[in-house]
């Protein structure tokens, strides 16, 4: 199945074929649980913001009723197939006046819920994605965040709000291994209390590195990746710059050893 291997190991370093069509863009998002009305946290973050994944571009807002699919907008302002659906809750604001205007836009607003919150994605393109979930707690307990599908288990989210983003601490970060186009996000506080779970934001970063979109990103990727890079296809531009050449399968080898 991989028999043009060597010939690829042949020429590699010569090869520099224009892409004729262009390669597909991954399903980026930022996500602002956004408040309506004039507070702190009112609006989203600027497309410089790259907040826990470091992953600058569009902010969209979210404000719409709960219970009803929301189109996803990816960070380059397009928009996809891609929805997420929040379980029932009401959106707040609060003062924090130490964060940049970036992060009060962040942190300062978002659904809260007592006991749990649930942000229901369908339409993702399959494959491995990592999830930032910003849910900083409303007083001193830790948030718990989930992932389903993921291996990452319940994690703690313990604040406070920051511009330097933290893990623990701002937010939880998992790898969610999609193979049906759905992921499932649970907030939750163990205690209940009124208005108790909260999130404020959620990002998503599809891993490129995972070629063959199984969820699992490993050697097959390597050799699918190999495949297309020798038959010139336009998924071996790795980079994006309409160029098949030596840079992309440098790139995809950096990406491959990072994992996402």
């Amino acid at each position: 199945m991989h028999s043009n291997f060597r010939t690829l190991m042949f020429s590699l370093g010569s090869i520099g074929l224009a892409v004729a069509c262009s390669s597909a863009r991954a399903q980026n998002f930022n996500i602002d649980f956004d408040f309506i009305g004039s507070g702190t946290g009112a609006g989203i973050p600027s497309p410089a913001y790259g907040a826990a994944l470091a992953q600058p571009g569009n902010w969209q807002a979210v404000q719409l009723p709960p219970g009803i699919p929301i189109g996803l907008f990816d960070i380059a302002g397009t928009r996809t197939i891609a929805t997420v659906t929040v379980q029932s809750g009401a959106l707040n604001s609060s003062q924090f006046g130490s964060l940049s205007t970036d992060g009060n836009r962040l942190f300062a607003d978002g659904f809260s819920r007592s006991g749990s919150i649930s942000l229901t994605f369908a339409s993702l393109e399959n494959g491995t994605y990592a999830v930032a979930t910003v849910a900083t707690p409303p007083s001193s307990r830790a948030m718990r965040v989930s992932v389903a599908p993921s291996s990452g288990g319940v994690q703690l989210v313990e604040g406070p709000n920051s511009d330097t983003f933290a893990v623990g601490f701002t937010h939880a970060l998992h790898l969610s291994a999609v193979t049906a186009g759905q992921m499932v996000v649970t907030i939750a506080d163990p205690a209940a209390v009124n208005s108790s779970a909260r999130v404020q934001g959620i990002q998503l970063k599809r891993c490129m590195s995972d070629v063959n979109g199984d969820g699992a990103i490993d050697f097959f990727d390597y050799l699918d990746f190999v495949d297309a890079y020798s038959a010139h296809g336009p998924s071996a531009d790795f980079n994006h710059d309409s160029v098949i050449d030596f840079f992309d399968y440098l790139d995809f080898v950096d990406a491959l050893s990072a994992g996402c």
